[in-house]
């Protein structure tokens, strides 16, 4: 997946749609994808999150609170990623 797909899908929810202005290096970059894209272009999606995984990297609690707040810090890192 595009690295544009993956820092947004980190952020998103299950049920919302996002549009995303995706720049070349986030994209298919000096490369693109000839005929189709060319080198360097700034893209635009659009991604809906149907469902979501746990990444593995998530650590399961008993503690409701423990949870919340793990799944928070996973949210700040997504949304710090996309700044």
């Amino acid at each position: 997946a595009l690295l544009s797909w993956q820092l947004a899908a980190a952020t998103m929810r299950p049920g919302e749609i996002a549009w995303i202005c995706s720049p070349s290096q986030y994209a298919y970059g000096e490369q693109g994808v000839p005929p189709s894209v060319p080198p360097n272009e700034t893209m635009w999606f659009a991604l809906q999150m149907n469902f979501a995984k746990a990444p593995g990297t998530v650590k399961f609690s008993q503690c409701l609170e423990d949870a919340i707040a793990e799944a928070e810090r996973h949210m700040e890192v997504g949304r710090s990623d996309l700044q």
